[in-house]
Protein backbone atom coordinates (compact mmCIF):
# COMPACT_ATOMS: atom_id res chain seq x y z
CA UNK A 1 0.00 0.00 0.00
CA UNK A 2 3.18 1.91 1.01
CA UNK A 3 4.45 2.24 -2.45
CA UNK A 4 0.96 3.02 -4.13
CA UNK A 5 0.57 5.78 -2.27
CA UNK A 6 4.43 6.87 -2.92
CA UNK A 7 3.35 6.28 -6.61
CA UNK A 8 0.71 8.20 -6.56
CA UNK A 9 1.80 11.37 -4.84
CA UNK A 10 4.49 11.52 -7.41
CA UNK A 11 2.31 11.23 -10.00
CA UNK A 12 0.00 14.26 -8.73
CA UNK A 13 3.32 15.92 -8.04
CA UNK A 14 5.22 15.39 -10.98
CA UNK A 15 2.09 15.53 -13.76
CA UNK A 16 -1.36 16.90 -12.32
CA UNK A 17 0.36 19.14 -10.37
CA UNK A 18 1.84 20.93 -13.06
CA UNK A 19 -1.05 20.68 -15.36
CA UNK A 20 -3.41 22.28 -12.49
CA UNK A 21 -3.07 24.97 -9.98
CA UNK A 22 -2.00 23.19 -6.93
CA UNK A 23 -1.91 24.40 -3.51
CA UNK A 24 -1.03 22.38 -0.01
CA UNK A 25 -2.31 23.67 2.99
CA UNK A 26 -1.25 21.74 6.49
CA UNK A 27 -3.64 21.62 8.99
CA UNK A 28 -1.03 22.50 11.62
CA UNK A 29 -0.90 25.92 10.07
CA UNK A 30 -4.00 26.79 10.30
CA UNK A 31 -3.90 25.65 13.81
CA UNK A 32 -0.72 27.26 15.19
CA UNK A 33 -0.74 30.44 12.63
CA UNK A 34 -4.14 30.96 11.51
CA UNK A 35 -3.73 34.07 9.12
CA UNK A 36 -1.34 33.91 7.13
CA UNK A 37 -1.79 30.58 6.26
CA UNK A 38 -5.32 31.98 5.15
CA UNK A 39 -4.39 34.99 3.74
CA UNK A 40 -1.65 32.62 1.43
CA UNK A 41 -4.05 30.14 0.85
CA UNK A 42 -7.41 32.86 -0.60
CA UNK A 43 -4.58 34.93 -2.86
CA UNK A 44 -4.24 30.92 -4.12
CA UNK A 45 -7.94 30.23 -4.85
CA UNK A 46 -8.44 34.11 -5.45
CA UNK A 47 -5.84 34.02 -8.34
CA UNK A 48 -4.29 37.54 -7.35
CA UNK A 49 -1.03 38.33 -6.22
CA UNK A 50 -2.76 39.95 -2.99
CA UNK A 51 -5.91 40.05 -1.16
CA UNK A 52 -4.36 43.54 0.78
CA UNK A 53 -7.41 45.87 1.18
CA UNK A 54 -9.98 43.21 0.40
CA UNK A 55 -12.91 42.62 2.07
CA UNK A 56 -11.44 39.21 2.67
CA UNK A 57 -8.19 40.26 4.32
CA UNK A 58 -10.21 42.20 6.50
CA UNK A 59 -12.28 39.37 7.79
CA UNK A 60 -9.44 36.73 7.83
CA UNK A 61 -8.04 39.79 10.08
CA UNK A 62 -11.30 40.04 12.54
CA UNK A 63 -12.12 36.07 12.92
CA UNK A 64 -7.92 36.00 13.67
CA UNK A 65 -8.30 38.29 16.22
CA UNK A 66 -11.08 37.35 17.93
CA UNK A 67 -10.20 33.61 17.64
CA UNK A 68 -12.20 31.22 15.69
CA UNK A 69 -14.30 29.84 18.73
CA UNK A 70 -17.52 31.91 18.72
CA UNK A 71 -17.82 31.67 14.75
CA UNK A 72 -17.12 27.75 14.97
CA UNK A 73 -19.66 25.01 13.83
CA UNK A 74 -18.89 22.68 16.42
CA UNK A 75 -16.61 24.04 19.79
CA UNK A 76 -13.28 24.17 19.33
CA UNK A 77 -10.92 23.22 21.69
CA UNK A 78 -8.60 26.10 23.06
CA UNK A 79 -4.82 27.21 21.53
CA UNK A 80 -3.10 25.59 25.02
CA UNK A 81 -3.88 22.51 23.71
CA UNK A 82 -2.66 22.23 20.29
CA UNK A 83 0.01 19.62 21.24
CA UNK A 84 0.43 18.65 17.49
CA UNK A 85 2.24 15.45 18.73
CA UNK A 86 -0.12 14.70 21.36
CA UNK A 87 -0.78 11.01 20.30
CA UNK A 88 2.44 9.84 19.81
CA UNK A 89 2.06 7.07 22.48
CA UNK A 90 -0.22 5.52 20.55
CA UNK A 91 2.02 4.15 18.14
CA UNK A 92 4.92 1.65 18.87
CA UNK A 93 8.53 2.55 18.68
CA UNK A 94 8.44 -0.11 15.75
CA UNK A 95 5.94 2.16 14.33
CA UNK A 96 7.57 5.29 14.73
CA UNK A 97 10.41 3.98 12.87
CA UNK A 98 8.54 2.85 10.09
CA UNK A 99 6.52 5.44 9.41
CA UNK A 100 10.12 7.68 9.78
CA UNK A 101 11.88 5.66 7.38
CA UNK A 102 8.90 5.02 4.74
CA UNK A 103 7.71 8.68 4.76
CA UNK A 104 11.18 10.10 4.78
CA UNK A 105 10.54 12.49 1.57
CA UNK A 106 6.85 13.26 2.42
CA UNK A 107 7.96 14.39 6.37
CA UNK A 108 10.93 16.54 4.44
CA UNK A 109 8.46 18.10 2.02
CA UNK A 110 5.93 18.95 4.70
CA UNK A 111 8.28 20.26 7.74
CA UNK A 112 7.67 16.90 9.45
CA UNK A 113 11.88 16.99 10.29
CA UNK A 114 14.53 18.50 12.21
CA UNK A 115 15.92 19.74 9.00
CA UNK A 116 17.71 23.39 9.28
CA UNK A 117 18.14 25.45 12.64
CA UNK A 118 14.74 26.53 13.92
CA UNK A 119 12.79 24.66 16.14
CA UNK A 120 9.67 23.96 14.56
CA UNK A 121 6.08 23.00 16.69
CA UNK A 122 5.95 20.26 13.56
CA UNK A 123 9.24 18.43 13.75
CA UNK A 124 8.01 14.85 14.41
CA UNK A 125 10.93 12.83 12.90
CA UNK A 126 14.53 13.28 13.32
CA UNK A 127 17.35 12.24 10.59
CA UNK A 128 21.22 12.54 10.66
CA UNK A 129 22.10 15.37 8.92
CA UNK A 130 22.80 14.99 5.14
CA UNK A 131 20.74 11.61 5.21
CA UNK A 132 17.35 13.22 2.98
CA UNK A 133 17.21 13.85 -0.64
CA UNK A 134 16.76 17.67 -0.31
CA UNK A 135 19.91 18.95 2.01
Amino acid sequence: MTKNMQFNHQQVVENIASEIPTYILRYEDLLTDPEPALIECFKFLLDAPTIEGTVVEKRIKDISRSGFASKSVYKLKDASSHDLIKNRHMYSDEQMEELRETLADYNLFYGYTNKGDEESRTEFFEYPRGSLTDE
